[in-house]
């Protein structure tokens, strides 16, 4: 098979090794030095071999690895949990403030319909004071808001539309 000197073995036993033919025609085709990859798989296989002592500290070892690898995959699962937790406890909450809000604010408009009853039109000041409180961006917004709320507690839109300036 191979070409050139054979090796020097100090304790030469010569065997059969029976190949299919297709690995027979790859090892030719390679151009492996058949003996040669037989002795040297067969060196490798007696160096791996260990002793039962040594197979179980290796296996103590890798499951040593594992189990530490796991720790610390569930203290990362807990984390992100606490902080999922955390994050729907402050959704919640900003929810709740919100939802406070509204209520305070559709509260405040109810009770300014008190005004129209002493006047024909609201008040710059009034009206900037609804806006501030009520943390709407401009004063159409607000009185936007107003309309709608005294809408839905039954007061005619023609005199909303009178009190409020609108159009």
């Amino acid at each position: 098979m191979g070409r050139g000197r054979p090796p020097t073995l100090k304790d030469r036993k010569t065997t059969t090794v029976s190949l299919e033919r297709e690995q027979a025609v790859f090892i030719l085709e390679k151009g492996i030095d058949l003996s040669k990859f037989v002795r040297d798989n067969i060196d490798a296989i007696m160096q791996s071999e260990e002793s039962p002592i040594e197979q179980l500290e290796r296996e103590n070892e890798k499951l040593r690895t594992e189990k530490q690898d796991i720790e610390i995959k569930i203290r990362q699962n807990e984390a992100k949990i606490k902080e999922i937790m955390e994050a729907r406890e402050k959704a919640g909450e900003e929810e709740r403030l919100l939802s406070e809000f509204e209520t305070e604010k559709r509260e405040r408009v109810r009770e300014s319909k008190k005004m129209m009853q002493l006047s024909t039109t609201c008040k710059r000041e009034w009206l900037e004071y609804m806006t501030e409180t009520c943390r709407f961006a401009t004063f159409d917004d607000a009185k936007k808001y107003i309309r709608d709320v005294w809408l839905d507690d039954g007061v005619p839109d023609k005199k909303i539309k009178m009190f409020l300036r609108l159009n």
